[in-house]
């Protein structure tokens, strides 16, 4: 009996789905509150992007990435001219309103539920894995 069970909860890891255990983040439905938060962290980048004629589209949503019970900010940048060509930018934004983290060239994210220094790991395009590195979150290598 108890190797039956040991061999159904193998056979059950072995088929779960890529990308268990972790969060996909989707921005299709943005917090508006969160958004302009993000905005006012990106400071004049986001307004002189605008103010040249550059689209500067943000989609944001409240994560708590550190577990301590207030969310940071986590979303997408569409902006040729801040994130350059490689496409939309995910960044993450402090509880205090501090650009922590931007990278380029993100088209999925999630957040793991693996952890390190206490902050959750992010995945990007279903393979960069990034950790926070006590300051910043930084590819793993």
């Amino acid at each position: 009996m108890k190797v039956r069970f040991i061999a159904m909860t193998i056979a059950g890891a072995l088929l779960a789905p890529a990308g268990a255990g972790a969060e996909t983040l989707d921005f299709s439905k943005p917090d508006p509150a969160a958004g302009k938060l993000a905005e006012k962290a990106y400071g004049s980048e986001i307004t002189d992007a605008r103010a040249a004629g550059s689209s500067a589209d943000v989609w944001a949503k409240p994560l708590d990435l550190n577990g301590d019970g207030k969310p940071e900010i986590v979303g997408r940048l569409s902006s040729a001219s801040i994130c350059g060509g490689m496409g939309p930018c995910f960044f993450v934004v402090s509880g205090d309103g501090k650009l922590l983290f931007s990278v380029p060239g993100v088209d999925t994210a999630e957040a793991l539920d693996t952890r390190t220094k206490g902050w959750r790991d992010l995945r990007f395009n279903e393979q960069t894995v990034w950790k926070f590195n006590g300051k910043e979150y930084d590819s793993a290598k």
